[in-house]
């Protein structure tokens, strides 16, 4: 009989660190195969370069599905630490694995999952690979502090502006430290804002590390670091570092201190943003990205646009769109909500799609609550082998307590999730949308619009306006969710009667 073997395979960071590359761990398990079974097929080889602390890895989940439908009888593994560092889940996951009918085995321990002793032997391993990685994590924390203590260096990304030597650590790069003092001198000297000195640097063909734009966010991460003016930060304690300043002390007291002033403007300025009731649905056709909002001043009165990001953040030279009106264009689109409203044949269109909608839910409400009858009767299942096994004297107490903990709070979790499905059911069964229900709904639409909460008049629009997209100032597409033909409307946008086009489109 040929034996399906799957193999697992995992590292935590890059190969060349590693003791057993993903190459090597496989040529083991190959090797292994070929000393133990005399027909053998590998199935599947599944890798994977994550940390063993976490399930959510992409080819163990896909190794577990394939677990699930039979695919394959033995999981093969270099270390057992290779499927988790985490005792709970490895044996969660080896529990599930025997029900299925699979084996574990170990091609560097000692156990084997289709016996007892095995399955005790593996769990001590778990135990030991929890351990381990703990205990991996703290020195590693350690070694980090005393380096801090030390003035030095703690690892890491290597800072812009310096450069990384075998032999000396980091020193100043020559090529990059004229830029950091570039931005030093006009944030703290000339006093331009993050979003100025992006667009500078980008202009002047500067560009970060990783050759990609400068950006707000960018500027404002390195103007705040201690290690330019030869400090190290480490865990909130900030001493003198080791390594060569780029930056005097005193012209980097001068950049904080401006940027805390400048932060209570930059929360108000958030806040004011947010009262744009399109952010988050508006988009630039030129760029792809989106327009969030924004202000500025014309003849001395205050104007308030939506402006594309892309431009916003690195210049007209990336991106040319209009800056656009936000209150013409919030008009224009609230006008057109109305225009919808008050057609009596979008009404029975849209009464129809809900209640053909409700109808759809209906199976996939009762699919759900099968499947968690199904659990739910598993756990009660469980948990009445493990009363058992206590009651004849087969377990101790503190043997069985914590799994029996675990199960309860699983059921609570099951049986609560199914009180709310099978209130959704039920609310769906039961009734169907009525003509009067979206009639008074649609007919408090102005009390909504004047006089509710902000958030709830955006959520408000959101639900009805799902996308707009910007291709000038005089071309701007607005999808409805409504259930209408595509049609085409022109309504006046602004004084000099540039047109807003609006589209509607069945979403």
């Amino acid at each position: 009989m040929t034996m399906k073997v799957a193999f697992y395979t995992r590292i935590s960071t890059d190969e060349e660190h590693q003791k057993y590359s993903l190459k090597a761990q496989r040529d083991r398990l190959e090797a292994y195969c070929n000393s133990q079974y005399d027909h053998w097929e590998l199935h599947q080889l599944y890798s994977d370069t994550e940390i063993g602390t976490k399930l959510e890895r992409t080819a163990l989940q896909e190794m577990l599905r394939h677990a699930r439908q039979k695919d394959f009888d033995v999981l093969l593994v270099f270390k057992v630490d290779r499927l988790s560092r985490n005792v709970r889940q490895l044996s969660q996951m080896v529990d599930e694995l025997t029900k299925l009918g699979i084996i574990l085995k170990s091609v560097s321990e000692p156990f084997d999952t289709s016996n007892p002793a095995g399955k005790m032997m593996l769990q001590m391993l778990g135990v030991f690979a929890e351990f381990e990685h703990a205990t991996i994590v703290q020195r590693t924390k350690m070694g980090m502090q005393k380096k801090a203590k030390n003035g030095e260096w703690c690892g890491g990304t290597i800072p812009y502006g310096y450069n990384l030597e075998e032999e000396k650590g980091l020193v100043i790069s020559e090529e990059q430290a004229p830029v950091v003092r570039l931005i030093y001198d006009l944030y703290a000297v000339k006093r331009l804002g993050g979003v100025t000195i992006a667009k500078h640097l980008n202009a002047k063909g500067y560009r970060r590390r990783s050759g990609k734009l400068w950006q707000n966010k960018a500027v404002l991460e390195l103007i705040k670091r201690h290690f330019y003016c030869g400090m190290i930060n480490w865990g909130g304690v900030v001493q003198e570092g080791i390594h060569a300043a780029i930056i005097d002390k005193k012209q980097w007291d001068l950049a904080q201190a401006i940027m805390k002033e400048r932060a209570g403007d930059v929360t108000a300025k958030l806040s004011n943003r947010s009262q744009f009731l399109l952010t988050g649905n508006i988009y630039c056709n030129k760029c792809g990205h989106k327009m969030s909002g924004s202000s500025g001043r014309k003849n001395g009165q205050k104007m308030i646009y939506y402006v594309c990001t892309n431009r916003q953040q690195y210049g007209k030279g990336q991106c040319d769109q209009d800056y656009i009106r936000a209150d013409h264009l919030e008009n224009a689109i609230l006008e057109q909500i109305r225009n919808i409203v008050r057609d009596k044949e979008i009404f029975a269109e849209i009464i129809k799609r809900a209640n053909e909608k409700l109808s759809q839910e209906r199976p996939s409400y009762q699919a759900t609550l099968k499947t968690l009858d199904s659990k739910i009767a598993k756990v009660k299942k469980a948990l009445e082998k493990y009363f058992k096994a206590f009651e004849s004297g087969e377990l101790k107490a503190q043997l069985c307590g914590n799994r029996l903990e675990d199960l309860d709070q699983e059921l609570r979790q099951l049986m609560d999730e199914r009180k709310e499905v099978a209130g959704k059911a039920d609310e769906v069964t039961i009734r169907g949308v009525e003509g009067k229900q979206v009639e008074l709904f649609l007919n408090h639409f102005e009390d909504i619009i004047k006089n509710a909460p902000f958030s709830q008049r955006k959520h408000f629009i959101k639900m009805l306006v799902p996308r707009i997209v910007v291709y000038t100032k005089e071309e701007i597409e607005v999808f409805f969710r409504a259930p209408l033909s595509l049609v085409r409307v022109t309504s006046s946008l602004a004084p000099r009667r540039r047109t807003l086009l609006l589209t509607t489109n069945l979403r």
